[in-house]
């Protein structure tokens, strides 16, 4: 029992001289902390976002893109109606549209142009309801 905890006290000893005495310095210590900030610099600069994220951005945007398709065909389809029967979809709906509530910015920040005629089309419809 007492040779394993010499052991174990003489590698602890051993360890402690070899990793402790070259940072007892002051040029180690600054070489040191180099090195760690450097590596956990290099993490956060180089870090990629991952694949889930973006296949999350993509069916939020083919979802966003099927909503306003729909929208626009019940809005054309009211349009055609008389107008005293007319029921425009409320402006919250067509604003959500255009607006990512969650994130604060606007839904072509999810990857389409704002030049898409469709996202024209809800755009022109938000300002038809908003009226």
């Amino acid at each position: 029992m007492s040779q394993a905890v010499g052991l174990v006290l003489s590698t602890i000893e051993c360890c402690r001289a070899l990793f402790w005495a070259p940072v007892a310095y002051g040029s180690c210590w600054v070489t040191f902390l180099l090195l760690i900030f450097t590596t956990w610099a290099s993490y956060f600069v180089s870090r990629k976002t991952p694949d889930a994220i973006f296949r999350d951005e993509q069916a939020r945007k083919d979802a966003v893109l099927a909503l306003m398709a729909s929208i626009l065909a019940y809005s054309e389809e009211q349009l055609n109606k008389p107008c005293a029967t007319r029921a425009l979809p409320e402006a919250s709906r067509v604003f959500a549209l255009l607006w990512d509530d969650t994130h604060q910015r606007r839904t072509t920040e999810l990857g389409f142009p704002a030049s898409l005629p469709i996202n024209r089309r809800v755009e022109e419809l938000f300002r038809r309801v908003w009226a």
